[in-house]
């Protein structure tokens, strides 16, 4: 049923407004404004009402629209109990309210009735029981508005995407822990010293020939005892230097720590992938 509310500021009554539905969902278009210029005997006119629905009232007066705005901007209201009464930072929002998406909806969309030819007749829902006639000439009945709902329509549907889940959030962890794993190798990789180089015999060979004969008599017997008996005894070693060795050592290092990471990084990628295929969608 309609229900009028009443709107006063200060106590004064403006006017009446007409709406449709409870109090809780009254929509108020205001129809009556003023400032100065016109004075308050404007503003206090009783019989300023507007339309709303099935409730068809007088509109205000045309020299009062253009100031509408103005004057809810100096003068904002509130209600309470069903009366707009006077109240600081108090705004008038506007929205759209569910019947009338649902209706731009019903005149956006277009359905599909197929035709004995073999192809489709665009009706709209304003078209639904009526006679619609298709590019072929042939005239068809088209269904009520509730079998016209079941028809596909013209719109291409909205492919569904992925939502993010935890398995995608697996599966992102443990690549990025996997990706820094790898990372950390190849700085290992990065950082291995070169390999000394080999053993040269030939310099060898000549490098001793001239110590030996540059040695005294007491320094070869020395020799003797000291390097070439262990010599014969335990058999020829490659000989290195100890730069040589720490070299060495280093690589064999860098290697271990390497070939590791990469060995770890491989397991977390696997169970990343394994996880984001075993959880449940």
């Amino acid at each position: 049923m309609p229900c009028g509310v009443r709107l006063s500021v200060g106590g004064r009554p403006l006017g009446r407004f007409a709406a449709i539905g409870s109090i809780d969902r009254i929509i108020l278009f205001a129809g009556v404004a003023g400032s100065s210029l016109w004075g308050w005997n404007s503003l206090t006119n009783t019989d300023s009402t507007l339309r709303y629905g099935n409730a068809a009232t007088a509109p205000p007066p045309p020299h009062h629209r253009g100031l509408l705005t103005t004057w809810l901007a100096d003068h904002p209201v509130a209600i309470d109990d069903g009366v707009l009464s006077g109240s600081p930072r108090v705004r008038f929002p506007t929205r759209r309210f569910p019947a009338d998406r649902r209706r731009a909806a019903t005149v956006s969309v277009r359905y599909l009735l197929p035709c004995s030819c073999g192809q489709s007749i665009p009706v709209s829902a304003s078209q639904a029981g009526g006679r619609v006639t298709c590019e072929c000439g042939a005239e068809r009945e088209a269904p009520r508005l509730r079998e016209l709902r079941q028809l596909p329509t013209d719109q291409p549907e909205a492919k569904a995407t992925a939502g993010w889940g935890f398995r995608q959030g697996v599966l992102s962890a443990g690549l990025v822990i996997a990706g820094l794993l790898a990372g950390v190798a190849g700085w290992f990789a990065a950082i291995e010293p070169a390999a000394p180089e080999p053993f040269d015999a030939a310099a060898r060979q000549a490098a001793v020939e001239q110590g030996l004969d540059a040695m005294p008599p007491v320094g070869l017997w020395q020799l003797q005892k000291t390097y070439y008996e262990p010599l014969v005894r335990n058999g020829f070693e490659v000989a290195q230097s100890p730069q040589d060795q720490a070299i060495l050592a280093r690589i064999d290092q860098c290697r271990l720590y390497r070939n590791s990471l990469l060995a770890a990084a491989g397991v977390v990628a696997a169970l990343a992938v394994g996880a984001f295929v075993a959880l449940p969608r």
